[in-house]
């Protein structure tokens, strides 16, 4: 990725232009049925410009974004891009907003990140969130605990989502559907001190979808609970415990589509962070 940014402040202004390009290509892959896409160079070049509002009581970003890729076909996309701060009650009280929108790149590592039983055989299209649109507040309970809590509705054209396919060792495909999501969410954070913090956020999502029955492999409710503990700022101790909901999956048996449901799971995570300097640190 290349990234170029220019920026410069006036009074309580400060306008900036990033520009940036993405470049990235897959190989052709064993048992693929090539096809005109199968080895084509794609990227993404972004250009968005923005003003950022810092006073007393508004923080606020105003800008565009431009978006031109090359995939599938080539498409130029305009988005709008809004942030706005504002406090209900100081110190204490803050209610946002905001609105935006991005070409989300897909290409067989982040296919892989997300599902590793994935076919090498697969041709990925980028995601286009075509407008995210969000509003919350967020505050204090006290001087130790913190809380955000939220609203995000999004139109997504070219969701991911992953299918078992037999015709590829039983591994998993990908196919891509248009689709709205209603995103609820809160988050609260518990800091005692610069030692200790433990947050817990919690999600719920409603997926209606344009031509598939269901959101494959997608749960509706989501949770994090994080643990991080400072000692001597030596070590940097920290457990993470996630969960997810039951997901529905597509499955191809008997030449037919079957829907089975899989029941959610929790995973539990364990870690050490050694700062040898400030510069330098071991997992």
């Amino acid at each position: 990725m290349f990234l170029l940014e220019a920026g410069k402040q006036v009074n309580d202004l400060y306008i900036n232009l990033p520009v940036s390009l993405e470049f990235f290509k897959k190989k052709d892959a064993e048992y693929q049925v090539l096809s005109l896409l199968s080895n084509q160079s794609r990227y993404i070049i972004r250009l968005r410009p923005e003003v950022r509002i810092n006073r007393e009581k508004i923080q606020a970003r105003l800008g565009v974004g431009f978006e031109l890729e090359n995939n599938k076909n080539s498409d130029f996309h305009l988005f709008p891009r809004l942030d706005i701060t504002a406090p209900i009650a100081d110190q204490v009280l803050y209610a946002f907003v905001g609105a935006d929108g991005a070409v989300v790149k897909n290409n067989f590592h982040t296919l892989a990140e997300e599902n590793p039983f994935i076919t090498s055989a697969v041709i990925p299209l980028n995601t286009v969130e075509k407008l995210n649109v969000r509003a919350g507040m967020r505050g204090n309970f006290s001087s130790t605990i913190g809380f955000t809590a939220g609203v995000r509705y999004s139109t997504i054209e070219n969701l991911q989502l992953f299918y078992n396919d037999l015709q590829f060792f039983n591994k998993y495909n990908v196919l891509y559907d248009d689709a709205t999501i209603l995103n609820l969410n809160a988050e609260v954070v518990y800091k005692s001190s610069e030692k200790f913090a433990l947050s817990l956020r919690v999600e719920q999502f409603n997926y209606k979808m344009d031509s598939e029955s269901e959101a494959w492999f997608r749960p509706n409710t989501e949770a994090a609970l994080r643990a991080d503990y400072n000692l001597r700022d030596k070590i940097i101790l920290n457990a993470a415990v996630f969960a997810r909901g039951p997901i529905k999956a597509r499955v191809r048996e008997n030449n037919a589509d079957i829907i089975e449901e899989i029941n959610g799971w929790i995973d539990a995570n364990l870690g050490v962070d050694y700062i040898f300097r400030k510069n330098l640190s071991g997992i």
